[in-house]
Order: C-alpha cells, then structure tokens, then sequence
C-alpha cells in the first residue's frame, strides 16, 4: 500500500494535506487556477491554515514533506503583485512579506524533519521555500533548474532566500556564488553548490528517499537555530563586500542605473550581523525598497509581461498553430550558412543543402545578399534568408528572416514582412524561432527592419559623437555607463571616423551624461517612430527587441517605455527631447508620436 494514501487527506486551497498511517504529513502544491504553482495570495492563505493545523498536530506528526502536483515544484513570487507595489504603502507590504517568511520560519522551528521533494523547477520563491526546509532532495529530470534569479528582474531574493543562503554559505559565497549572478543551476550544479542535499534519477524515487531520511532523523535543526552558530567566512560589511567582488561581476553590480545588486549586498551584510529573525525581517525591507522603485518596474514589465506576450507570437497568423520542425532545405555558402546549419541540427532539425531533391521539407532557406546596414560590424553580424514553401511552384510562399551571426549567440529573430510575404511562410518562420530558441518578431520592410532602424540611428549617432570629440574609449564608457548590453552593441563605430577630431582629454561627468541621453533618446525616438507607422506591431515587441537587436539597456525597459515611463512621464520625455533638438538637431524631433502626460 501507497503510504501516503493511507491515511487523513484534505485540501486548504492551493495545498493539499495527507497524513499516512506513519503520522508523516505530504503537502502538495497544487494551484487549481494555473499549470504553475505560484506564491500569490491564495497559496499564501493555504499555506497559513496547514502551518497552524500542523502546529495543533505536532504530537501526532512524525514529518513533513513538501511536494508539487505541478510539473515544477514552485515558480516563485506573484510578478503582479510586486508590480503594483507603493512606497506610500511600504509598512503593510513589509508585513505582507515578513508573513509568508513567518510561514516558513513555522515549519524550519517544528522540531520535526521537513523535506522538500523536488521535482522540476525550483526558481526564486520556490527555491526560497525549500530552502527553510531541513533537507532538500531533487530529481534530475530534463530543464529543471534551480536558484535565485531574482536580480535579473531587478529584484532581490526577498522570501528568505538572500537570508538562509548567507547563513548557510557565508557572505561572499552567497553573494559571489548564486544571488548576484542571477545563475538558474542545473540539478548537479545545485547539488554541488549545496542548494540541494540529494540528488535521484526519476521522480518515482523522491518520495521514499524523503520517507528514508524521515525515519532516520527525527528532530533535525538548522545551524542558525543552535547555540554557539557562527556565520560561515566571518562578519563583512557592505563597503568591504563591494571592494571585493571578483571581476567581471563588480562591473554588473555596481552599475548605478540597478539598485537591486546594491540592496542585496547591503541587506546580506545588515542581516548577517543581526540573528536570522531580524535579517529576514531587514531583507523583507529592502526587498520593497527596490521593488517601489521604477527601475524595477521598468524590469518586471519588460522581462515578465512583454517577454511572455512576445513569446507567446502575438503576431502569429491566426490558424498556423505552432508545429515541430523536422526537415529543411538550406541553400547558401560561406561561414553564416555553416553556422545556421549546425545550429538547426544542434536543435534536431535535419537540414538539406542544395536547390534540387525531394520536396519533403518544410521549408527552403535560401541566402540573400547582405543588406545595406551602418558599418562594418554591423554587416558582418547580419544574414538574411528568403523562406519560401513549394520550391518555386505557383503556389510558393514566401517572407524573409533576418538574423545576426553567430546565429547561436544572439537570441533575435526578425521576420522581414514584404509585400510579397504569405502568411503561411510566416507562420513557419515562427516556427523556425522556436526550433532555434529564438525571440521572433515581426517587422515590415519600411524599407529597414525595426532592428536595422535601431542600428543604424545608434551607428550615426555614436560617429556624432566621435566627431565632437569622444574618443573610442569615450564611447564605450558612455555605453557601459548608460547599460548598454556590450555584446549586442553591434553599431558601435570599430574606429573614429576622424582622428583629427579625437579629445584625450578626460571626459567630463556633464558630457558623459549628455552623451548617454544623446544614445537613449536616438533609440527611443526610433522605436516610437517605428511602431507609430506599423514598422513593428507593438509596443512589448518593440521594447524586446531594442534589447536583443542593439543591448538598449534592461533598466529602461525597453526602448519605447523609457519614454513613457521617463522623469514626469511622456511630457517629461517630450521636454528632454526638445533640449537635445535644440542642442543637436533636428534629428531629436519627437514629433507626434508621443502624447504628453
């Protein structure tokens, strides 16, 4: 007989209660409203009321364990929520937080072993639940990760992860290994680390082993919760942390435009000194500082709401569901087309070569010239391609890609509408994003793509400059400063396009940061233009892609929210650009794209 069904079973919302004939407790995670377990008010509730029940039965309990119903055990905080977070109303959000980590504190002080069974995905507030259980074991099942990658949405591990994690590993270890650098571990990787104790091959094999560890340790407790713990690697303060961050993760995290880096270091070190109640409570208060704060929004809207609506094809032509690619047909030569065709077998896809054969593909890429793009680098990290069904029958359909190279290091995708475009080669062109794990989007020929519109306004741009004065090494501190991704910056000039005209002299905080607006404003106004006159379809695929096609910095985000969201909103935004008009030209005419308010 199953244990776990043998005994009492009962449901308190998103979790579900089973006690078997051993007096061990399974709560199962099972959100009734979503294919996701998420930490949003109704689990916050379930978990509130079997917390209490298992307080009022801890004589008759011998256990614990946390499972999942879900194919991921928990995907983490509620997106939402956070979003509309005030610092008008910082005191009861505080609050809201310190009560889910109150939660948690419950089940790690029962005095009865508690194991998280781990059966797919445990990212942010998954893993920070499991964290404050006793012992973790998770199975080694095909793209499940683990880890805290709450700062790569401008956020910061605020449910106990930034907490525990310190006390367990120390300072340095927590911060340096696994809260700043965002890392989203394989199972083996978060073993190794310590983020989880045991590892199993299968799924069937997580409970027993939880059952197993139970019956062999009935009174476990965290180290922090024992006399005499000391902290891992010693006491640091937040100025010593920020010396010693090893390259190049000192460069990420000292960025001005992010607060959250800066939060984390200064939460973990306040915290670190205090006991583990107060620096829960201290993490919770800097969670919400940053979370209020608009760079964060900024963040959350672009990598959570615009990415899963582009992600989703929203400009899909309707009835051309997605379909697995199997077979395509590959006609092109030189190194571009070498390295799409390990790409596409990389993904599974069998490829063809050559304009004769069998017409069993699914699709005909075919290489075209190189398209008229603003310096050399910028042309010799694009490739476009004519996708084409039917092999030149009457009924061929046809639309045209647009891709960087290497194909395998940039994410973007750029589906070239024409008028000669069918929707059909469309809907196979989404298709092909998908089998190379791409980001597709959709963009008309006008006669530039969207990504080629940013490109070369920033490639112009960036000569202005360096024709006033700034040197190469100028312009990319300007770059870096305003957060610009360097690797996708593929429209920075490769030399000065007058030598006479370049300054050694230092470059002054006032130009640097008239400089970094000048960038900004060059691709903001363009985006705006482009979606304006249907250039590219909307606003989410506009933002992005101004982060895959040129590295428009992640804190703004995207190109066309920076404007909207800028200093007094778009009358704000409007005013700046009427500044630098009157400064620079003609060119920073926001025109009527934009309204004000």
């Amino acid at each position: 007989m199953n244990s776990k069904d043998s005994g009492i079973t009962s449901t308190s919302g998103a979790i579900r209660y089973e006690r078997n004939s051993e007096g061990i407790v399974t709560l199962t995670l099972d959100n009734p409203h979503g294919p996701v377990n998420v930490m949003d008010e109704p689990f916050e509730a379930a978990l509130g009321a079997v917390v209490d029940r298992l307080h009022e039965e801890v004589d008759q309990t011998s256990g614990v364990i946390l499972a999942s119903a879900k194919k991921s055990f928990l995907a983490g905080g509620d997106l939402n929520r956070l979003a509309s977070y005030t610092a008008e109303h910082t005191e009861e959000q505080v609050e809201s937080i310190d009560a889910v980590k109150r939660h948690f504190r419950a089940l790690e002080t029962l005095g009865i072993p508690v194991v998280s069974t781990i059966n797919g995905s445990a990212l942010g507030g998954g893993l920070e639940f499991a964290l404050a259980t006793h012992y973790r074991i998770a199975a080694d099942v095909k793209d499940s990760k683990i880890g805290l990658p709450e700062i790569g949405f401008g956020l910061l591990p605020g449910a106990g992860g930034l907490t525990r994690a310190v006390y367990m590993f120390g300072l340095k270890q927590a911060l340096y290994k696994i809260v700043l650098p965002a890392t989203r571990f394989t199972v083996a990787e978060a073993h190794e680390l310590g983020l989880v104790d045991e590892v199993v091959d299968t799924i069937a094999e997580l409970r027993p082993r939880a059952l197993e560890w139970i019956r062999k340790n009935p009174a476990p407790a965290k180290a922090w919760d024992l006399p005499g713990f000391e902290l891992p690697g010693g006491i640091y303060d937040a100025d010593e942390l920020r010396r010693s961050l090893p390259e190049p993760l000192a460069d990420a995290a000292l960025r001005p435009r992010f607060p959250a880096p800066a939060a984390a270091i200064i939460a973990a070190a306040e915290g670190a000194a205090t006991g583990i109640d107060v620096a829960l409570h201290i993490e919770s208060r800097y969670l919400i500082r940053v979370a209020t704060g608009q760079v964060t929004k900024n963040m959350i809207h672009a990598l959570f709401f615009d990415s899963s609506a582009v992600s989703r094809g929203v400009k899909r032509p309707v009835g051309f569901a997605p379909r697995r690619l199997v077979r395509v047909r590959l006609t092109g030569t030189g190194h571009s087309a070498t390295l799409l065709r390990h790409a596409l077998e990389k993904a599974g896809v069998e490829v063809r070569t050559g304009t004769s054969g069998s017409d069993d593909a699914q699709m005909s890429l075919t290489e075209l010239p190189p398209r008229g793009m603003a310096g050399q680098k910028s042309r010799e990290r694009t490739i476009s391609y004519q996708i084409s069904i039917g092999n030149g029958a009457p009924d061929t359909a046809s639309t045209q890609l647009l891709l960087f190279s290497p194909v395998e290091n940039f994410r973007l995708l750029q589906i070239v509408e024409t008028p000669d475009s069918d929707q059909r080669a469309i809907g196979l062109a989404y298709d092909l994003a998908d089998a190379l794990n791409k980001q597709a989007i959709l963009t008309k020929n006008t006669p530039e793509s969207f990504g080629e519109r940013l490109i070369n306004r920033l490639h112009s741009e960036s000569q202005a400059l360096m024709s006033e004065g700034l040197t190469l090494e100028d312009l990319h501190q300007v770059v870096s400063a305003a957060g610009f991704s360097g690797e996708s910056a593929v429209w920075l000039p490769t030399s000065p396009t007058d030598p006479q005209a370049q300054n050694t002299a230092l470059l002054s905080p006032c130009v640097a940061s008239d400089a970094e607006d000048r960038l900004l404003f060059a691709a903001a106004i363009t985006a705006l233009k482009a979606v304006s006159e249907g250039n590219i379809g909307s606003t989410a695929e506009a933002n992005i892609a101004s982060f895959l096609a040129v590295g428009y910095p992640v804190w703004t985000g995207g190109a066309v929210r920076f404007a909207t969201q800028y200093q007094d909103g778009t009358t704000g935004f409007r005013r700046r650009s009427n500044e630098l008009k009157h400064q620079h030209g003609e060119r920073f005419d926001v025109g009527e794209v934009i309204s004000d308010g």
